[in-house]
């Protein structure tokens, strides 16, 4: 307050601790050096992103089974063969079509038409 209105009061008040010392001096970076250390960070940051896809890529690679089923070797290719011919027979371009049990459902015929256009008349 003394400061703020040029006054000194009569209580003398001095400081109630020394000054801090000053922080050591740091070694400053020059132009060159920031560009060396933001390639560094750019070079390690995509070095990060390959090591993840990487990692990924494994995960997708391994599947759900895990490790395991890659250790079996013949069994595992023999499970993943291909379906009987007669289940492919019955899959088409539209898919499977199911019913229950019970039911008389048919699967409606194709109906193919040209495509043509036929824009609505205006009103």
């Amino acid at each position: 307050m003394q400061l703020v209105l040029g006054t000194q009061s009569g209580l003398d008040l001095g400081m109630s601790s020394p000054p801090l010392p000053l922080p050591p001096a740091r070694m400053r970076l020059g132009e060159r050096g920031r560009r060396v250390l933001r390639r560094a960070a750019w070079c390690s940051a995509f070095l990060m992103l390959v090591a993840l896809g990487v990692l990924q890529g494994a995960r997708v690679a391994i599947g759900a089974a895990g490790v395991s089923e890659l250790a079996e070797g013949a069994g595992a290719r023999q499970r993943l063969a291909a379906p009987p011919a007669k289940a492919r027979e019955a899959r088409t371009a539209a898919g499977e079509f199911w019913r229950p049990n019970d039911s008389s459902a048919e699967r409606p015929r194709p109906e193919l038409t040209p495509r043509r256009w036929a824009p609505a008349p205006r009103k």
